[in-house]
């Protein structure tokens, strides 16, 4: 009988095993991009405060920001005169926002984080100082706004491949402002002739899904707001159709394994019964219930159950740590081919047991039904 929990017990923990390291590592992947989870707006629309408040309170957004338009969050780096980048792609940053991955927001309007590339072309580090540099024609007078930066931070590579640059909302907002001429930059430094102007609409967004769950419902909320995005829903839906092929393909395995092993357990437990009546006919005249059968069965099944999970949970780490050394060579650091979490073995043995104690049922019903009389033919 403990044999043949071993034998459904290893196969499915491996199994299982499998199938939620590939899934849970394809989820990974995708998640540990933020990229795909950014659902990015086509168009300007009309977004206003009450938008932005609306969205930040919904429990299936991450991260939102205004954004100004599109050709307004270009700017050019100049850090000397031989390290100049144009064209750098700026985006408005503050607490929360997935491209950080834990780096602190720009501290302050002069406060920058370059992108690895940008970084890396114009060969300087976290600490350095540049010129964020825009330009604009007035009144047929080309001018320029150079805004003294200090680098802050670099992004990891993996979330911003472009050369591009995280600063706050308000200089980009400023940015925009001057290139529409509503500021005149004051001769030799940073500064304006007029504070920035309240903006209470904004065209774009930055927005975010909390999970790779929520970026479907969020693209369909915004749909129907006639607010078009563009997201990386179809790589989503590849992973979670992966998911729900191998869950298919296991349950069917699980549940005919434990339908299997239900019922060798049962023609076990009946085979021991019968062989065993004189000895339970026994008990039963010396006084023990029916009740005290049925518990002697179960107190047996749960036994049986827990020495064939521990044993098969050894087999399992074994077949695991030969398949992760084999088949694992190819994988990046940290990564495993097979994997169980505490929570799935704790339910895994809480399922050995359920289905122990169902047997164990069936079994005590057949020893109930002995009675004390038999013990008397024997004699």
């Amino acid at each position: 009988m403990v044999a043949a929990v071993i034998s459904v017990v290893a196969p499915l923990l491996l199994l299982f095993g499998l199938k939620s390291c590939v899934v849970t590592q394809m989820r990974d992947q995708l998640t540990s991009q933020p990229g795909h989870l950014e659902l990015r707006m086509i168009g300007s629309h009309a977004l206003d405060q009450a938008w932005f408040t609306e969205r930040a309170a919904d429990a299936r957004v991450g991260f939102v920001m205004p954004l100004t338009r599109a050709l307004n969050t270009v700017g050019d780096l100049r850090a000397s005169a031989r390290q100049f980048l144009p064209d750098v792609e700026l985006l408005p940053s503050g607490s929360g926002d997935p491209l950080l991955l834990g780096q602190a927001a720009p501290a302050g309007d002069q406060a920058i984080l370059l992108s690895a590339s940008a970084a890396e072309r114009l060969a300087i580090s976290v600490g350095d100082s540049l010129h964020l540099i825009v330009t604009r024609k007035r009144e047929g007078a080309l001018e320029r706004l150079s805004v003294p930066m200090n680098v802050q931070g670099v992004l990891e590579p993996a979330v911003f491949v472009r050369p591009g640059a995280l600063i706050t909302l308000n200089l980009l907002t400023v940015l925009e402002d001057f290139r529409d001429g509503a500021q005149v930059p004051l001769p030799g430094r940073y500064g304006f002739d007029s504070p920035p102007a309240y903006r209470a609409i904004y065209p774009r967004a930055r927005l975010y899904a909390a999970s790779m769950d929520d970026v479907p419902a969020l693209a369909s909320d915004l749909q129907a707001n006639n607010i078009d995005t563009v997201s990386r829903l179809a790589d989503i839906e590849a992973v979670k159709a992966v998911d729900r092929l191998l869950g298919l393909v296991f349950s069917v395995i699980a549940w005919l394994g434990v339908a299997g092993c239900a019922a060798s357990l049962v023609g076990a437990f009946a085979a021991n019964i019968d062989r065993k009546r004189r000895d339970l006919a026994m008990l039963r005249l010396l006084g023990y219930g029916r009740g005290a059968l049925l518990g002697y069965v179960s107190v047996q099944a749960c036994l049986i159950a827990v020495v064939g999970f521990v044993v098969g949970l050894g087999l399992y780490a074994a077949a695991s740590h030969f398949f992760d050394r084999t088949l694992g060579q190819t994988l990046a650091a940290g990564q495993y081919v097979s994997l169980l979490t505490a929570s799935h073995i704790v339910s895994a043995f809480g399922l050995a047991l359920m289905v122990a104690l169902l047997v164990s049922l069936l079994g005590g019903l057949m020893a109930m039904r002995v009675q004390p009389s038999e013990s008397l033919r024997e004699v």
